[in-house]
C-alpha cells in the first residue's frame, strides 16, 4: 500500500513542481505560455507543496509509514490553493456584474481570465485528502 501511495504522492509533486517552475520562469521572465501567470508568490507555494509531496514519497518508497504524513498535508496544501485559486476568478466576475448592474458599465468577464493550473489539481487533491484522512484515523486509533 505505502509503494502505491509513494507513486501517488511523486505524481502530485511532479505536476506541483512543474507548474511552480513554470510560474517561477514567467514571473523572472524565462518563459512565458498561455495560462502560465507570472506570479512567484504562486510559484513558490507550487513549489512547497511540490517539495511536501516528493518528502512523503520519499518516505512512502523506503516504506515509511510516516510518508502518509506528508501527502496527507500536501493534499491539504492542494486543496487550499486549489479553493483560492477558484475564489479569486469567481470574485473578478462578481465584480463585473456588480458593475454592469449597478453602476452602468459594460465589462465582460470569462472565467479564463483567472484560470490557474492548480484549479485542475484541486479535485484530484480534495480526494486523495479525504481518502487519506480515513488512513490516517486508522494508524492512530
Amino acid at each position: 500500500m505505502n509503494k502505491i501511495l509513494g507513486v501517488l504522492s511523486l505524481i502530485f509533486g511532479g505536476l506541483f513542481l512543474a507548474i511552480g517552475m513554470a510560474e517561477l520562469m514567467a514571473s523572472l521572465g524565462i518563459y512565458e505560455a498561455a495560462y502560465i501567470p507570472a506570479d512567484i508568490f504562486g510559484a513558490f507555494s507550487g513549489i512547497v507543496t511540490a517539495s511536501v509531496f516528493l518528502v512523503g514519497a520519499s518516505n512512502l518508497l523506503k516504506n515509511k509509514d510516516k510518508g502518509i504524513y506528508f501527502l496527507m498535508v500536501g493534499s491539504l496544501l492542494g486543496v487550499i490553493l486549489g479553493l483560492l485559486y477558484i475564489v479569486i476568478p469567481v470574485s473578478g466576475g462578481l465584480d463585473t456584474w456588480i458593475l454592469n448592474t449597478f453602476a452602468g458599465e459594460s465589462g465582460e468577464w470569462s472565467f479564463m481570465d483567472g484560470f490557474r493550473y492548480e484549479i485542475l489539481l484541486f479535485v484530484p487533491s480534495l480526494l486523495a485528502y479525504l481518502g487519506l484522512r480515513k488512513s490516517v484515523n486508522k494508524i492512530t486509533a
